[in-house]
């Protein structure tokens, strides 16, 4: 892998770098501000603790990249291919992520909180603790991956989790956080939903689905 490249260097660099192949680089803690990357080749590249700050990297190929760490604050990654990426611990607060391909993807403890995932492919994803707080998901495919612990709650101002829509066949959602999330016509089949927490008609009582059945906890 090649050596790490200063951040003021590689702020300048990537400034209009659409359509550019950096597979395999090595960009970690990186500042990669007002970036405009459409479309390009990033796959296997390390991007750990990179900073992303408004950058444009619609329809780019960051598979098998390592993103551990990295931010994407207001970025746009439309149509991304981040299959087997590791973005462990990464934040995509705001960040535009519809249509895009997270298919086995590693996203432990990943911040996507009031994040567009509109019809992303989380197929097979590792979603275990992550933040979806506020976070639209309609349509997204979510079939075998695992929200265990996950937090898909009512989000800032009111602003609902939405999975409409959402396929979450065989999707593993232990313990995660339901309270005020927007399941309509989404497909549960085989899931499981042991010890999740939902919210009641109203938004009034906070209930627990526990070995087939719904009890009453005290709302946190």
């Amino acid at each position: 892998m090649a050596e790490s490249i200063s951040p003021a260097k590689v702020s300048l660099s990537l400034m209009n770098s659409s359509e550019m192949d950096f597979s395999g680089e090595n960009f970690g803690g990186a500042e990669i501000c007002w970036a405009n990357l459409e479309k390009a080749n990033l796959s296997r590249a390390n991007l750990e603790k990179a900073s992303f700050f408004y950058a444009n990297l619609e329809k780019a190929n960051l598979s098998h990249a390592n993103l551990e760490k990295a931010s994407f604050c207001m970025s746009n990654l439309e149509g991304v291919n981040l299959r087997l990426a590791n973005l462990e611990g990464a934040y995509l607060g705001g960040a535009n992520l519809s249509r895009t391909n997270l298919k086995g993807a590693s996203l432990y403890r990943t911040d996507f909180a009031l994040a567009n995932l509109e019809g992303a492919n989380l197929e097979g994803a590792n979603l275990e603790g992550a933040s979806l707080y506020g976070t639209n998901l309609e349509g997204a495919n979510l079939e075998g991956a695992s929200l265990k612990n996950a937090n898909l709650s009512g989000g800032y101002r009111g602003k609902k989790a939405n999975l409409e829509g959402a396929s979450l066949k065989n999707a593993n959602l232990e313990g995660a956080n339901l309270r005020g999330a927007s399941l309509k016509n989404a497909n549960l089949e085989g899931a499981n939903l042991e010890g999740i927490y939902i919210r009641g008609p109203l938004g009034r009582r906070c209930y627990q689905w526990t070995s087939g059945k719904l009890r009453q906890v005290m709302p946190f």
